[in-house]
């Protein structure tokens, strides 16, 4: 394993998710897993992926990584004896593309004889509704998985899970606008934002995990940027 970007962990919350934060990252700056024993696990030593239902090549992801800002690439790389291989490229690009329509112009995608890659950027104009949060939710089941930083304004957050089970969604606020966020999951829900917001008269700083006690609350983003929104449950 290759792992050189420096993470801070900011919290653990009941022992459900450990947040950590890379920022002040520099280009070039790596982690790389490169066998399949390196894929993480949760606090009982099983694997944090499971595959998919039908397509026995694809594994949902099992690290989470949420780009708050700046720019990744990120790649997938196949040995002999991989559940994914160039056969399956084609179908993983339309099984993409049925997720996110334009996958390969988004993500810049390139095709190599034994890896796929992307570049993934995060920029917004315009507030969205919460979708699935990862750069790629079903990712190739490959030995080796990279994500390099490319910009210095990088920031990104890893929330680890202790135990299987947790779903990651993502939304964009802009600056001056609010947003309702309806609690999902029946056990616990959190909420993550990537600026200090704040709910009604109560600030919300940036990085901390918040338990979502109510149906709903109202977020306005006032932090004179883009705010990206993380929403954890179970």
């Amino acid at each position: 394993m290759i792992f050189d970007i420096a993470f801070t962990m900011i919290e653990n919350v009941n022992n459900d998710i450990q947040i950590s934060v890379a920022q002040g990252c520099a280009p070039g700056q790596r982690i790389i897993t490169e066998t399949m024993e390196e894929k993480p696990k949760d606090k009982n030593g099983q694997d944090l992926f499971t595959v998919h239902p039908t397509k026995p090549w694809l594994i949902n992801s099992s690290d989470n990584y949420i780009l708050m800002q700046g720019e990744l690439k990120v790649w997938f790389r196949w040995k002999d004896g991989d559940p994914f291989s160039k056969e399956n490229v084609d179908d993983y690009i339309a099984f993409q593309e049925t997720l996110r329509p334009n996958f390969r112009s988004d993500v810049d995608l390139v095709i190599g004889d034994d890896y796929v890659q992307g570049t993934y950027n995060h920029v917004p104009t315009t507030s969205t509704d919460f979708i699935e949060a990862t750069y790629d939710s079903w990712r190739p089941y490959t030995s080796e998985g990279g994500v390099e930083i490319m910009s210095a304004d990088t920031v990104f957050v890893c929330p680890m899970q202790y135990e299987v089970g947790w779903t990651f969604k993502t939304a964009d606020l802009m600056h001056g606008e609010s947003m309702t966020v309806t609690k999902e999951g029946s056990t616990r829900c959190y909420l993550l934002t990537g600026q200090d917001v704040s709910a009604g008269e109560t600030s919300i700083p940036k990085y901390k995990l918040i338990e979502l006690q109510s149906s709903s609350v109202t977020i306005t983003n006032n932090s004179g940027t883009f705010c990206k929104i993380a929403k954890i449950f179970r």
